[in-house]
Protein backbone atom coordinates (compact mmCIF):
# COMPACT_ATOMS: atom_id res chain seq x y z
CA UNK A 1 0.00 0.00 0.00
CA UNK A 2 1.42 3.62 -0.97
CA UNK A 3 1.95 6.08 1.15
CA UNK A 4 -1.46 7.68 -0.62
CA UNK A 5 -3.41 4.67 -0.59
CA UNK A 6 -3.35 4.88 3.30
CA UNK A 7 -4.12 8.72 3.06
CA UNK A 8 -7.67 7.50 1.27
CA UNK A 9 -7.92 5.46 3.08
CA UNK A 10 -7.58 7.56 6.35
CA UNK A 11 -9.93 9.83 4.97
CA UNK A 12 -12.41 7.34 4.03
CA UNK A 13 -13.48 6.00 7.21
CA UNK A 14 -13.32 9.52 8.68
CA UNK A 15 -15.62 10.40 5.99
CA UNK A 16 -17.50 7.24 7.13
CA UNK A 17 -17.76 9.06 11.02
CA UNK A 18 -19.16 12.48 10.06
CA UNK A 19 -15.50 14.17 11.19
CA UNK A 20 -15.66 17.80 9.69
CA UNK A 21 -12.41 17.79 7.49
CA UNK A 22 -11.31 14.20 6.79
CA UNK A 23 -9.07 14.71 4.42
CA UNK A 24 -7.30 17.64 6.88
CA UNK A 25 -7.19 15.27 9.61
CA UNK A 26 -6.76 12.10 7.66
CA UNK A 27 -2.94 13.62 6.17
CA UNK A 28 -1.63 15.63 9.68
CA UNK A 29 -2.45 11.89 11.57
CA UNK A 30 -0.26 10.48 8.44
CA UNK A 31 2.63 12.77 8.76
CA UNK A 32 2.39 12.18 12.49
CA UNK A 33 2.71 8.92 11.80
CA UNK A 34 5.34 8.80 9.62
CA UNK A 35 7.09 11.73 11.28
CA UNK A 36 7.31 13.68 7.35
CA UNK A 37 6.22 17.00 6.39
CA UNK A 38 3.72 18.21 3.77
CA UNK A 39 6.40 18.44 1.37
CA UNK A 40 7.33 15.22 1.97
CA UNK A 41 4.00 14.02 1.77
CA UNK A 42 3.24 15.86 -1.62
CA UNK A 43 6.51 14.38 -3.37
CA UNK A 44 6.45 10.73 -2.53
CA UNK A 45 2.45 9.82 -1.58
CA UNK A 46 1.87 8.34 -4.87
CA UNK A 47 5.52 5.99 -5.46
CA UNK A 48 6.66 5.39 -1.88
CA UNK A 49 4.99 2.28 0.64
CA UNK A 50 3.92 2.66 3.86
CA UNK A 51 5.61 0.46 6.30
CA UNK A 52 3.55 -1.92 7.50
CA UNK A 53 3.96 -0.89 10.95
CA UNK A 54 3.46 2.92 10.54
CA UNK A 55 0.24 1.64 8.50
CA UNK A 56 -1.09 -0.44 11.94
CA UNK A 57 -0.30 2.90 13.60
CA UNK A 58 -2.00 5.29 11.39
CA UNK A 59 -5.33 2.57 11.52
CA UNK A 60 -5.25 2.51 14.69
CA UNK A 61 -4.85 6.29 15.14
CA UNK A 62 -7.87 6.64 12.87
CA UNK A 63 -9.81 4.54 15.01
CA UNK A 64 -9.40 6.12 18.13
CA UNK A 65 -10.52 9.35 15.88
CA UNK A 66 -13.88 7.43 15.18
CA UNK A 67 -14.12 7.63 18.61
CA UNK A 68 -14.07 10.93 19.54
CA UNK A 69 -10.83 11.22 20.64
CA UNK A 70 -9.50 15.07 19.81
CA UNK A 71 -7.07 15.30 16.68
CA UNK A 72 -4.36 17.03 19.11
CA UNK A 73 -4.77 15.14 22.22
CA UNK A 74 -3.64 12.16 19.42
CA UNK A 75 -0.45 13.54 18.03
CA UNK A 76 0.02 14.90 21.32
CA UNK A 77 1.24 18.94 19.79
CA UNK A 78 -0.82 21.72 18.56
CA UNK A 79 0.09 24.75 16.89
CA UNK A 80 -1.13 27.68 19.14
CA UNK A 81 -0.36 31.18 18.11
CA UNK A 82 2.71 30.69 16.33
CA UNK A 83 4.43 28.48 18.98
CA UNK A 84 3.99 24.20 18.96
CA UNK A 85 2.96 23.16 21.70
CA UNK A 86 2.79 19.95 23.42
CA UNK A 87 -0.70 18.34 24.65
CA UNK A 88 -2.11 15.43 26.33
CA UNK A 89 -5.23 14.23 27.93
CA UNK A 90 -4.56 16.24 30.81
CA UNK A 91 -5.02 19.61 29.21
CA UNK A 92 -7.79 21.78 27.28
CA UNK A 93 -6.16 21.74 23.38
CA UNK A 94 -5.74 25.31 22.86
CA UNK A 95 -8.38 26.31 20.08
CA UNK A 96 -8.06 29.35 17.96
CA UNK A 97 -11.19 31.48 19.83
CA UNK A 98 -8.18 31.71 22.50
CA UNK A 99 -5.92 32.70 19.89
CA UNK A 100 -8.19 35.81 19.65
CA UNK A 101 -8.32 36.38 23.07
CA UNK A 102 -4.37 36.97 23.24
CA UNK A 103 -4.37 38.84 19.92
CA UNK A 104 -6.52 41.38 21.87
CA UNK A 105 -4.52 41.82 24.95
CA UNK A 106 -1.36 42.27 22.71
CA UNK A 107 -2.67 44.87 20.80
CA UNK A 108 -3.86 46.51 24.08
CA UNK A 109 -0.11 46.16 25.65
CA UNK A 110 2.77 48.73 24.97
CA UNK A 111 6.10 47.15 24.49
CA UNK A 112 7.39 49.89 26.79
CA UNK A 113 6.02 49.47 30.00
CA UNK A 114 6.24 46.66 32.42
CA UNK A 115 3.52 44.38 33.01
CA UNK A 116 2.37 42.65 36.40
CA UNK A 117 -0.03 39.33 35.36
CA UNK A 118 -1.92 36.84 36.56
CA UNK A 119 -3.52 34.11 34.59
CA UNK A 120 -6.09 32.12 36.01
CA UNK A 121 -6.05 28.18 34.53
CA UNK A 122 -3.00 28.16 32.43
CA UNK A 123 -3.79 25.02 31.33
CA UNK A 124 -0.97 23.87 28.60
CA UNK A 125 0.42 27.62 29.46
CA UNK A 126 -0.48 28.29 26.02
CA UNK A 127 -1.44 31.95 27.08
CA UNK A 128 1.40 32.65 28.56
CA UNK A 129 4.20 31.43 26.68
CA UNK A 130 2.14 33.48 24.16
CA UNK A 131 2.95 36.66 25.97
CA UNK A 132 6.06 35.82 27.09
CA UNK A 133 7.42 34.95 23.51
CA UNK A 134 5.62 38.53 22.20
CA UNK A 135 6.68 40.97 25.20
CA UNK A 136 10.04 41.73 26.67
CA UNK A 137 8.89 42.93 29.73
CA UNK A 138 6.43 40.55 32.13
CA UNK A 139 6.24 38.62 35.18
CA UNK A 140 3.26 36.51 34.98
CA UNK A 141 1.86 34.37 37.52
CA UNK A 142 -0.10 31.59 35.83
CA UNK A 143 -2.46 29.40 38.09
CA UNK A 144 -3.71 25.83 37.95
CA UNK A 145 -5.35 23.61 40.01
CA UNK A 146 -4.43 20.52 37.95
CA UNK A 147 -1.03 19.33 39.04
CA UNK A 148 -0.45 17.23 35.73
CA UNK A 149 -1.83 19.77 33.79
CA UNK A 150 1.19 21.90 35.21
CA UNK A 151 3.49 19.25 33.89
CA UNK A 152 3.02 20.08 30.72
CA UNK A 153 2.80 23.69 30.88
CA UNK A 154 6.31 23.10 32.07
CA UNK A 155 7.46 21.53 29.42
CA UNK A 156 5.65 23.90 27.15
CA UNK A 157 7.58 26.83 28.87
CA UNK A 158 10.96 24.86 28.65
CA UNK A 159 10.55 23.91 25.47
CA UNK A 160 10.03 27.96 23.99
CA UNK A 161 13.00 28.55 26.77
CA UNK A 162 10.90 30.90 29.02
CA UNK A 163 12.14 31.01 32.60
CA UNK A 164 10.38 31.77 35.44
CA UNK A 165 11.48 34.78 35.81
CA UNK A 166 8.61 35.35 33.49
CA UNK A 167 6.43 33.07 33.96
CA UNK A 168 5.73 31.52 37.59
CA UNK A 169 3.87 28.54 37.68
CA UNK A 170 1.65 27.90 40.44
CA UNK A 171 -0.79 24.89 41.80
CA UNK A 172 -3.88 27.01 43.52
CA UNK A 173 -7.34 26.36 43.40
CA UNK A 174 -8.69 29.42 42.10
CA UNK A 175 -11.84 29.04 44.37
CA UNK A 176 -8.85 28.73 47.44
CA UNK A 177 -6.89 32.05 46.43
CA UNK A 178 -6.43 34.48 48.77
CA UNK A 179 -3.63 36.66 47.67
CA UNK A 180 -3.59 40.36 48.06
CA UNK A 181 -0.92 40.75 45.37
CA UNK A 182 -2.21 44.02 42.94
CA UNK A 183 -1.65 42.82 39.12
CA UNK A 184 -1.61 45.29 35.97
CA UNK A 185 -3.60 42.16 34.06
CA UNK A 186 -5.42 39.42 34.74
CA UNK A 187 -6.24 36.94 32.07
CA UNK A 188 -8.26 34.08 31.95
CA UNK A 189 -9.95 31.55 29.42
CA UNK A 190 -11.62 29.75 32.51
CA UNK A 191 -14.51 26.67 31.83
CA UNK A 192 -17.54 27.76 31.25
CA UNK A 193 -19.63 25.12 30.13
CA UNK A 194 -23.06 24.13 32.36
CA UNK A 195 -22.20 20.91 34.56
CA UNK A 196 -24.84 19.12 32.42
CA UNK A 197 -24.01 19.73 29.15
CA UNK A 198 -20.29 19.27 29.56
CA UNK A 199 -21.22 15.63 31.12
CA UNK A 200 -23.60 15.05 27.66
CA UNK A 201 -20.23 16.35 25.30
CA UNK A 202 -18.43 13.63 26.88
CA UNK A 203 -20.38 10.92 27.29
CA UNK A 204 -21.13 11.49 23.08
CA UNK A 205 -17.29 12.01 22.80
CA UNK A 206 -18.09 15.32 20.92
CA UNK A 207 -15.29 16.13 22.99
CA UNK A 208 -12.72 14.78 25.18
CA UNK A 209 -10.67 17.67 26.91
CA UNK A 210 -10.69 17.01 30.83
CA UNK A 211 -14.18 17.64 32.33
CA UNK A 212 -12.94 19.77 35.34
CA UNK A 213 -11.42 22.24 31.87
CA UNK A 214 -15.14 22.22 30.77
CA UNK A 215 -17.24 22.27 33.50
CA UNK A 216 -18.07 26.16 34.38
CA UNK A 217 -20.86 24.51 37.06
CA UNK A 218 -24.81 24.42 37.05
CA UNK A 219 -24.92 27.60 34.68
CA UNK A 220 -21.43 27.63 33.22
CA UNK A 221 -21.04 30.84 35.12
CA UNK A 222 -19.32 30.08 38.38
CA UNK A 223 -15.80 31.43 38.00
CA UNK A 224 -17.03 35.07 36.46
CA UNK A 225 -19.01 35.54 39.62
CA UNK A 226 -15.62 34.80 41.17
CA UNK A 227 -13.64 37.02 38.44
CA UNK A 228 -15.60 40.07 39.94
CA UNK A 229 -13.93 39.66 43.48
CA UNK A 230 -10.63 39.08 42.17
CA UNK A 231 -11.11 42.26 39.28
CA UNK A 232 -12.12 44.04 43.22
CA UNK A 233 -9.31 42.64 45.51
CA UNK A 234 -6.63 42.07 42.78
CA UNK A 235 -6.33 44.57 40.02
CA UNK A 236 -4.20 47.93 40.18
CA UNK A 237 -6.86 50.90 39.81
CA UNK A 238 -5.57 51.50 36.72
CA UNK A 239 -5.70 47.33 35.62
CA UNK A 240 -7.78 45.68 33.76
CA UNK A 241 -9.38 41.53 33.72
CA UNK A 242 -9.74 40.12 30.08
CA UNK A 243 -11.14 36.92 29.82
CA UNK A 244 -13.21 34.52 27.29
CA UNK A 245 -16.83 33.38 27.39
CA UNK A 246 -19.12 30.84 25.92
CA UNK A 247 -21.79 31.75 23.27
CA UNK A 248 -25.05 33.50 24.23
CA UNK A 249 -23.46 34.58 28.07
CA UNK A 250 -22.34 37.73 27.44
CA UNK A 251 -25.46 39.29 28.89
CA UNK A 252 -25.32 36.65 32.14
CA UNK A 253 -21.85 37.94 32.42
CA UNK A 254 -22.40 41.65 31.91
CA UNK A 255 -25.11 41.65 34.73
CA UNK A 256 -22.48 39.94 37.20
CA UNK A 257 -20.63 42.91 36.65
CA UNK A 258 -22.91 45.48 36.79
CA UNK A 259 -21.69 47.72 38.87
CA UNK A 260 -20.41 51.43 39.13
CA UNK A 261 -16.76 50.34 40.04
CA UNK A 262 -16.18 49.01 36.38
CA UNK A 263 -16.08 49.93 32.71
CA UNK A 264 -16.50 47.01 30.53
CA UNK A 265 -15.33 46.29 26.42
CA UNK A 266 -16.42 43.13 25.11
CA UNK A 267 -15.60 41.71 21.54
CA UNK A 268 -17.15 39.14 19.26
CA UNK A 269 -14.75 36.13 17.74
CA UNK A 270 -13.90 35.83 13.67
CA UNK A 271 -17.17 34.08 13.14
CA UNK A 272 -19.13 37.37 14.56
CA UNK A 273 -19.96 35.30 17.93
CA UNK A 274 -19.52 37.26 21.02
CA UNK A 275 -16.17 35.84 22.90
CA UNK A 276 -14.23 38.47 24.86
CA UNK A 277 -15.05 40.74 27.90
CA UNK A 278 -12.73 43.76 29.32
CA UNK A 279 -13.18 44.51 32.53
CA UNK A 280 -11.89 47.60 33.87
CA UNK A 281 -11.19 49.45 36.72
CA UNK A 282 -12.74 53.03 37.25
CA UNK A 283 -10.55 55.60 38.87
Amino acid sequence: MTINDAYNKGKKLLQQSNIVNPSLESEILLLHVLNIDKKQFILYRKQSKIPFLKLLKFLFLIKKRQKGKNLFHLIKKVNFYGLDLIVDKNVLIPRPETEELVEILLKKMDQNKKYSILEIGTGSGCIPAVIAKNHGNIRIDAIEKNKKALKIAKKNLQLHYIGNQKVNLLNIDIFKFNSSKKYDIIISNPPYIASDETKILLKNKTVSDPYISLNGGTDGLDFYRLFKNICIKNLNKRGFMIFEHGMGQRSKILEIFNDEIFNIEFYNDMSDIDRVIIVKRKL
